[in-house]
């Protein structure tokens, strides 16, 4: 069954994956959405081979290694359909990197995420247009994400200068901790 539901997994994120690109690269579209089940259980991909995999075996770091390569499948297509100069990209997850071994450090429920170095969660904006990286080492709620997105679709967000600002303007809930 675990075979099974490996390769259940598989063909999801290979139809998501496929969709994804073509969206992507649909020039009358101005917004999408994309929600990659990957790197999550179960472990789907072989970063040795690069192949999928309906076995057992594998690790969080072989999907993780499937989740830098659909990012760079995704920027290759832009870029092939003369899109990736004017294209915004958010991504973000819904959890912190969990080294190995880390349920065995928290009790059944993990606690919150807030102030723990060790438990960032990512979140990378690329504006259009942006050739040069802009870090914020400051923690910010993923929540933010929406407002972000929101501020870009407003036109309120184009610039990196612009984004301390839209921070600044975001509701508590989603700003910097």
């Amino acid at each position: 069954i675990k075979a099974r539901l490996r390769r259940w997994h598989a063909d999801q994120y290979l139809a998501i994956r496929d969709e994804a690109l073509r969206a992507a690269v649909d020039s009358r579209l101005e917004f999408v959405f994309v929600h990659y089940p990957v790197p999550h259980t179960p472990f789907i991909f072989n970063r040795e081979t690069g192949l999928m995999r309906t076995t057992s075996g594998g690790s969080y770091a072989d999907n993780l290694a499937l989740t830098d390569r659909t990012l760079k499948e995704l920027r290759l297509a832009l870029q092939g359909a003369g899109l990736w100069e004017r294209t915004t990209l958010i991504v973000t997850s819904d959890h912190w990197y969990r080294r190995p071994g880390w349920e065995k450090l928290y009790p059944p429920i993990v606690p919150p995420t807030i102030g723990r170095p060790d438990h960032r969660v990512p979140l990378i904006l690329r504006l259009p247009g942006q050739r040069e990286p802009f870090a914020d080492p400051r923690p910010i709620n993923s929540a933010a994400a929406y407002g972000l997105a929101l501020a870009i679709l407003e036109g309120r967000l184009e610039t990196p200068a612009q984004l301390e600002g839209v921070i600044a303007g975001l509701p508590a809930w989603m700003r910097l901790y």
